[in-house]
């Protein structure tokens, strides 16, 4: 399904490949999530598990968000963007600068938007076992032991009582990757190297956005 949100995406960086766009929302799954009611948008940043089998992202909010007081008999439009890496790319890496002075910077970036509808679960259960299976990912992610049980049954069920399980159906997935590929091939080869120098000389502010960004522009050529 064609997303019904308007985003610009020019055509050389619009990414429709389900995998790459599914590995963003996985690593990057701390999501801004965007929820229009009677024309006035609700904004809550949420970090959020995607379920290929159902298609689905799930997460929680806490009771007090505006978006969990929603009626919860109705499902809402909703959109989730997910933040992949980003980088500077100074012009000082093109190959052509060393022939034209028209060259300027720009930003290499990875965004993954997600629209779909988006509805407030309250079963307990339901809660319980979202919360469980997002700390055994992110504790797996990081080689955690961690669980849920471990912590006071009386403790877990009152921090529960205080929240709302989100679920958003998703209907459209679109990327945005902006990954020099409109550049000519020498450009390109120089912003890699630029970007790998940079991390390597620990002389950029963003050094996991600058590795991310050559990580993927390396994918890009594959």
């Amino acid at each position: 399904m064609e997303p019904t949100a308007v985003t610009y995406i020019p055509s050389a960086y619009r990414e429709v490949d389900e995998a790459r766009l599914h590995d963003i929302i996985k690593t990057h799954s701390f999501a801004t999530l965007i929820v229009t009611h009677n024309n006035v948008p609700h904004i809550s940043h949420v970090p959020l598990l995607f379920d290929k089998d159902s298609n689905t992202l799930r997460g929680h909010l806490a009771r007090v968000n505006p978006i969990a007081k929603l009626d919860r008999n109705q499902v809402h439009n909703a959109v989730a963007i997910f933040h992949g890496p980003n980088a500077y790319i100074t012009p000082s890496w093109y190959e052509s600068k060393k022939t034209t002075t028209k060259v300027v910077p720009t930003w290499n970036y990875i965004v993954v938007h997600v629209q779909g509808k988006l509805r407030i679960e309250t079963n307990p259960e339901w809660i319980y076992s979202n919360v469980s299976s997002l700390s055994d990912t992110h504790e797996e992610a990081i080689g955690g032991h961690w669980k849920l049980t471990d912590a006071p049954e009386s403790y877990v069920k009152l921090m529960t009582k205080a929240i709302v399980g989100i679920e958003l159906n998703i209907e459209s997935i679109l990327g945005n990757f902006k990954l020099s590929q409109e550049k000519k091939s020498d450009d390109f080869a120089g912003v890699l190297s630029g970007l790998k120098d940079a991390v390597k000389s620990d002389s950029t502010p963003n050094p996991s956005g600058s590795q991310g960004i050559a990580e993927w522009m390396e994918r890009t050529q594959a």
